[in-house]
């Protein structure tokens, strides 16, 4: 459902002018005066009708081919028809079209005015000058005469109200004076119309007059051919004020194409902008850029702060992009977390890429909320056309295959290459397939060994889930661990890594072996209410013992809301589960909630391990994050151990515990007994 359908539910229920929405030929939105108008229940009695049941038998041919019309995109200008209602009355109404967007269908605004009254008084007009004066001097809408040269004969009193001006002042002056520069032209053709063909039938029209005190005013006007009718002599038009209208229906049309949260163009607009640049481009042989980016963890903040912080972040974000880009380039939400820029007249390649990492750039400084700093990142996907395709589909989903593709280096840029939607159909594909996986035995653990740094003994593993895809062999936990998230997939993934664990733990505890299980737990899963009864429930099936089993979870899934991720973490700690902070130092850690947290060990983040020597200041801040865990009576581990060098270094930091692949690579538990009985001391 588009997500401004609700706004315009809601604001076509508050307008007193009958007033629905059609697409495909039935009615789906309609507001209360429509449905009296044509004798409904209510309004939601009549979605679902088609439209043409409620048209005229005369009026059926044009009015059909007004509506394919509209759905094609061009508005139509007021018509006056014939509509039989449910009760088989039939009504004479002046409809406008209006044509717009409804869940992604071509679909059009009706704007329906019971003529009945009007169509009455100008018969009236017809019969006695004198009952079409009493009427015109007291009736609200503005009724005039012009004779063939467009100059007023008759002006009504009520021009006072409509136009500003007293009648006597317009008499002989031309109505070009009071017309808008625009609308002279359609007026003029209009006009001479219905001078040439008197006998055509008149389907209104709408234009803007200028109001003596508060500039230009729209009016629909009706117009009818009575210049050889002596006691008239000219041509009637009737004409009431609409700008209330078209001002509700330009709110209308805001909703169907913008984004209802940021206010920034939708996708509906965006591909109509990205269209008009390309054919700007075509003509002038410029460049056109196209940027599509997706904020990197945006969804933790979702997950821990919720959707309200979510919000904040993303409205701060769109007006961030919005400075970050060139005056002429647009800005828009594709939905959700994704973001679009579209770069008319790119120059070339050099100028996107300069625009994206602005836009990087952007996406990288904090969001200030609540005393916290939230940083979520952005990856970019580039294109450029026509180097990259001349078509908005095709360049949106390149963009898109290379925004993921850059999304697997975690904030970066990549530009579109020729296998990128290979791998966009490859991650679809997978992406469907691992909801079957759970059902096809496909998964599977293997455990890394977790080592005493000073005995080398193996003191415990840490599960590490793999997918034994039917066509794509073994794959591991970063090819698809993306699709799990947004999927929804995640809890009961984490439930299957734990009871493969915890049984595992079982059996190598009534072999003697006294080892700890180490389980990842995501962001998403540890805020989840049903996570410590999920864990109860595996423990209660595979009986093992609780303070064998280690949950990892990252500091930015502890630290981004501290209560709620203290709460969990405490209820768990209370069943004797102990808790490790995996990749620290990589975010914004408290430490007063770090002393607050029920955790028994930190894990030195990788990379500061990966180029470990003796004078780097990876050393220095990798002996902090030790001396802080020592103080705080927590165990230092270090990641990513994978020479000997980095091994003694490790130690010489007084670290407690260390992994990586000198120290044992992941391996099938029927492996772990073996491993466990051997020793790596340098």
């Amino acid at each position: 459902m588009d997500a401004g359908e609700e706004p315009l539910r809601s604001l076509l229920q508050a307008l007193p002018v009958p007033m629905g929405v059609h697409a495909a030929g039935k009615v789906v939105l309609a507001n209360g005066a429509f449905a009296e108008l044509l004798g409904a229940s209510d309004a939601k009695a009549l979605e679902g009708a088609d439209v043409m049941s409620f048209v005229a038998q005369a009026d059926l041919g044009w009015v059909g081919e007004r509506l394919a019309s509209v759905y094609e995109g061009h508005p139509a200008e007021a018509a006056t028809l014939d509509l039989v209602t449910l009760d088989g009355r039939v009504v004479p109404v002046e409809v406008t079209s209006i044509p717009m967007r409804f869940e992604g269908r071509p679909a059009a605004l009706l704007d329906c005015r019971d003529v009945a009254q009007r169509v009455a008084a100008e018969q009236a007009l017809r019969a006695s000058e004198a009952r079409w004066r009493a009427l015109v001097e007291h009736g609200s809408d503005l009724i005039v005469v012009l004779d063939e040269k467009m100059c007023f004969t008759f002006v009504s009193p009520s021009a006072r109200v409509i136009l500003g001006r007293r009648p006597e002042d317009l008499i002989g002056r031309s109505a070009e004076e009071i017309l808008h520069p625009d609308d002279l032209a359609s007026a003029v053709a209009a006009l001479r119309s219905r001078i040439d063909d008197p006998d055509s039938k008149h389907r209104g029209l709408r234009v803007r007059v200028r109001h003596e005190g508060s500039g230009w005013r729209w009016l629909d006007t009706f117009a009818q051919n009575l210049i050889d009718d002596p006691d008239v002599a000219g041509v009637i038009v009737n004409a009431w004020d609409v700008s209330a209208q078209v001002a509700a229906e330009a709110h209308l049309r805001h909703l169907a194409q913008h984004d209802s949260l940021t206010g920034l163009p939708n996708r509906v607009l965006l591909a109509e902008r990205l269209d008009l640049a390309l054919a700007d481009g075509r003509r002038n042989g410029q460049v056109t850029g196209l940027l599509m980016l997706d904020l990197d963890r945006f969804k933790d903040v979702n997950d821990t702060l919720g959707h309200e912080s979510g919000d904040l972040v993303l409205t701060t974000l769109a007006e961030r992009l919005a400075l970050a880009v060139r005056a002429d380039d647009v800005v828009g939400r594709m939905g959700g977390d994704e973001f679009a820029v579209v770069l008319p007249d790119a120059v070339d390649a050099a100028t996107v890429e300069l625009v994206a990492r602005r836009v990087l750039e952007a996406c990288s400084a904090p969001v200030h909320h609540g005393g916290l700093q939230l940083r979520v990142g952005a990856s970019i996907g580039m294109v450029i056309a026509p180097e990259h395709g001349d078509e908005p589909s095709l360049l949106l989903r390149r963009a898109d295959a290379a925004m993921y593709r850059a999304k697997a280096k975690r904030g970066a840029i990549a530009t579109a290459s020729e296998g990128d939607l290979d791998d966009g159909r490859r991650r679809l594909e997978s992406a469907g397939e691992l909801r079957l996986a759970f059902e096809r035995d496909e998964l599977s653990c293997d455990y890394q060994p977790k080592r005493d740094l000073q005995t080398g003994a193996i003191v415990g593993v840490e599960a590490l889930v793999r997918w034994r895809h039917p066509t794509r062999g073994f794959l591991g936990p970063d090819q698809f661990l993306v699709d799990a998230e947004h999927l929804g997939l995640m809890a009961p993934l984490t439930r299957w890594v734990l009871v493969d664990a915890l049984r595992n733990l079982v059996r190598w505890s009534q072999a003697g072996l006294g080892l700890t299980v180490a389980v990842n737990v995501s962001a998403a899963t540890l805020h989840d209410p049903a996570l410590v009864a999920m864990v109860d429930e595996v423990l209660a099936v595979t009986g093992a013992d609780p303070t064998r089993l280690v949950l990892e979870v990252t500091e930015q899934a502890a630290m981004v809301h501290p209560d709620e991720s203290l709460a969990a973490m405490g209820a768990l700690r209370d069943r004797g589960i102990c808790f490790s902070i995996d990749d620290f130092g990589t975010g914004q850690s408290s430490l007063t909630y770090l002393r607050r947290l029920p955790v028994s060990e930190v894990k030195i983040d990788r990379s500061f391990i990966a180029e470990l020597t003796d004078a780097t200041p990876d050393a220095a801040i990798a002996r902090s994050v030790v001396d802080l865990a020592h103080n705080l009576g927590m165990s230092a581990v270090a990641e990513g151990i994978e020479t000997a060098e980095a091994l003694e270094l490790v130690r010489a930091l007084g670290c407690d515990l260390g992994q990586g692949w000198h120290l044992g690579r992941p391996m099938a538990a029927d492996l772990v007994p073996a491993a466990t009985r051997s020793r790596v001391r340098g």
